[in-house]
């Protein structure tokens, strides 16, 4: 979560108190290792975080608001020639999924279908009954939303 608040151009670098800066370019610098960037990589990607850093701290109200209408992921594709590596890794942190709601659900679907009773099924026929739910599953008509005052 750190990580991606310190990557949003959007938000004001003042929201971090204390030692909050250092624990999410530690925190960067972890996930380039983990990630497989070599060691120089590694090291310039935190050099990257404290430039970012910087830049953004200085920027005005009005840089704030014309940066923040940007999505943080077409942002870093714009800047990845001033943060070539950093630039890699938030790509990548603003790619995730915010939850794993959608893979549970896939899952679910999964073993709905694929039941002891249609244990005999290949992977071929599986995954098209999978398809064929969900695109049954789409062109239902979602139910009314009540609005009660």
């Amino acid at each position: 979560m750190g990580i991606a608040y310190f990557l949003d151009p959007s938000q004001d670098p003042r929201g971090f108190v204390d030692d909050d800066r250092n624990k999410t370019k530690n925190q960067i610098r972890k996930v380039a290792k983990r990630l497989g960037f070599s060691k120089d990589e590694v090291d310039q990607c935190f050099k990257e975080a404290g430039v970012f850093w910087n830049r953004k701290r200085d920027w005005t109200p009005k840089q704030r608001r014309t940066e923040s209408r940007t999505a943080p992921l077409e942002w870093w594709g714009e800047e990845r020639d001033k943060y070539p590596i950093l630039s890699r890794i938030a790509r990548r942190i603003f790619t995730m999924p915010p939850s794993s709601a959608a893979t549970e659900r896939n899952g679910s679907t999964h073993k709905y279908i694929y039941s002891s009773c249609r244990s005999q099924l290949g992977l071929e026929k599986v995954n098209m009954l999978v398809s064929l739910y969900w695109s049954h599953m789409e062109k239902k008509p979602l139910p009314p939303v009540v609005y009660n005052p």
